[in-house]
């Protein structure tokens, strides 16, 4: 779910892979090797549920964006950020 509030908050609306732009970092596993972990995990969630997929290479994103709004949006109101709520449906 951070995932997608934090992309919902970029133009366009992705994740890249081995960013070097200060990019959101996440890790799947607790580790620090962020974009090992990711590497690993995007192509098997791709590949089982179709949510998440890579639109190019290292680039990925939501099958649909209404799963990132929804996620997004169960994100923000369970850290009752209402701000950013309101901020990306304005």
């Amino acid at each position: 779910m951070p995932l997608a509030a934090h992309m919902m908050t970029k133009t366009p609306r992705y994740y890249q892979e081995r960013s070097n732009e200060g990019d959101y970092t996440f890790s799947f596993d607790g580790s620090e090797s962020i974009d090992d972990s990711a590497s690993l995990f995007l192509p098997e969630l791709e590949a089982s549920s179709g949510l998440f997929l890579e639109r190019e290479a290292g680039h990925w994103s939501f099958a649909h964006l209404t799963f990132q709004e929804y996620l997004a949006a169960a994100f923000w109101l369970s850290q009752s950020d209402f701000k950013a709520l309101v901020e990306s449906v304005s």
